[in-house]
């Protein structure tokens, strides 16, 4: 859908998380709004989006208190592949099902 290509538009054009409207509304208050079980999914060969990127939110999230974190980069795969690649059944979705049943 458009608004989330708009959403993400702005928070490049901020350098960092942003509301929808370019407000900073969420890192002011990461130690509440951000509460939650997190866990990164990264291709390796991400172009669009850096492995290092979520490699520093982890750190940050960790430093600001958050203890339910973690992230895998996935070998060989770039930017969605996660989602839409030919094996994404098989290496990626795995990981999201397995966050989703320690998250229930």
């Amino acid at each position: 859908s458009l608004p989330v290509f708009e959403h993400l538009a702005a928070m490049v054009r901020a350098g960092h998380l942003v509301d929808a409207d370019g407000h900073d509304t969420y890192l002011p208050h990461v130690d509440r709004l951000l509460d939650v079980p997190v866990r990164f999914i990264h291709g390796e060969r991400n172009e669009c989006y850096r492995p290092a990127a979520t490699e520093r939110t982890e750190q940050w999230l960790r430093a600001a208190g958050h203890r339910d974190v973690d992230r895998f980069v996935v070998p060989a795969h770039g930017h969605l592949d996660c989602i839409f690649g030919d094996d994404a059944a098989d290496v990626a979705f795995p990981l999201v099902l397995d966050h989703l049943e320690r998250n229930a």
